[in-house]
């Protein structure tokens, strides 16, 4: 029986995708001086920042190796992008699905790949801080989605066994990660995949929007 409910961040409940694209760009500009385009960014969307930019090091004859070092510098950068925003947009039916779960006694919790310093300005600015005692940052773990880590150390704070936790993902590497840890998955076509991508990756119910949620899909699960 399912007893929690672990969310990603980013394409799943708060519309940030171009926010974390912008710094890369400008941090792959200030860097290299090179030019970092939406498809070196979208396809990896949902890894970790060191996970998104090894390719394009590569490609591009840098080591790769460098990639913790561009990751700092990108969390730096997105910090201050952060300061100068006064609020993040959520995406539709975020909030509708959050009640909805929290009403019905559902245990939740929050597993992002964001730096700590960034996710909870993220969290408090997107107005969703109450619904999530327990919230898991890429501080938090040593390896990044797609492997299962970072849900099953959600599952562990909520105290609960993964077979109790269903996860919503925008990803395919999330929905990989989610399935890894052995949880039922609910992939949203909100953030930077589509509802043909996320199919592929088998989930147990896709989405078009968190809009579309009602709270019996997740007892055929």
């Amino acid at each position: 029986m399912l007893s929690a409910c672990i969310f990603d961040l980013d394409g799943t409940l708060i519309d940030s995708g171009r926010l974390h694209y912008f710094a890369f760009r400008e941090t792959v500009s200030r860097e290299y001086g090179l030019e970092y385009l939406e498809s070196d960014f979208y396809p990896l969307y949902g890894r970790s920042a060191e996970e998104i930019i090894k390719p394009f090091l590569q490609n591009n004859g840098i080591d790769a190796s460098l990639s913790k070092e561009f990751a700092d510098k990108r969390r730096d950068v997105l910090k201050k992008q952060l300061g100068e925003v006064t609020s993040i947009p959520l995406l539709s039916g975020a909030i509708q699905t959050l009640d909805t779960l929290k009403d019905a006694g559902f245990k939740l919790a929050l597993a992002t790949g964001n730096r700590r310093v960034n996710g909870e300005i993220m969290v408090e600015k997107a107005g969703l801080k109450k619904y999530f005692p327990v919230r898991i940052y890429h501080d938090d773990i040593s390896r990044g989605k797609p492997d299962p880590e970072i849900f099953l150390k959600a599952a562990q704070e909520l105290g609960f066994e993964p077979k109790e936790c269903a996860v919503f993902e925008d990803s395919v590497h999330g929905v990989e990660s989610a399935k890894s840890a052995g949880m039922k998955v609910v992939a949203v076509a909100s953030g930077g995949h589509t509802l043909k991508d996320l199919s592929g990756k088998k989930p147990d119910l896709t989405l078009k929007t968190l809009k579309d949620f009602k709270i019996n899909q997740l007892n055929g699960l």
